[in-house]
């Protein structure tokens, strides 16, 4: 389009419009738009590294828990009520969590892990 208004340019202002005006008002529209999108790109990049070092942390996590949870059931008697307790946390936290995600979407539990 700018280009086009340059062309014809004085055919324009022949008709009554401010060409100067209208140029000047999209090319400073138009570089606030490429500005913004180039901030965006980054930004998506961005955000792919840090949920890759989220999850990495993620099941860091999961391992360190699930490893604590098991020395706990094996610090107490098998059958008491402590150890059913610990053996509740550790079911809990094998099973996948339930996501409203589409398919073309990462997970991002413990289960993405493997």
């Amino acid at each position: 389009m700018i280009d086009m208004l340059e062309e014809e340019r004085k055919a324009l202002e022949k008709g009554g419009l401010n060409v100067k005006r209208i140029l000047a008002s999209l090319k400073r529209l138009q570089a606030k738009v490429v500005k913004l999108a180039a901030e965006q790109e980054a930004s998506k990049r961005r955000t792919i590294d840090i949920t890759k070092e989220l999850n990495k942390w993620k099941h860091e996590l999961y391992v360190d828990t699930s490893g604590a949870l098991d020395m706990s059931m094996g610090a107490v008697d098998k059958d008491s009520i402590q150890a059913k307790g610990f053996q509740r946390m550790r079911s809990r936290i094998r099973r996948p969590r339930r996501s409203k995600k589409t398919p073309d979407q990462p997970a991002t539990g413990p289960e993405a892990q493997s």
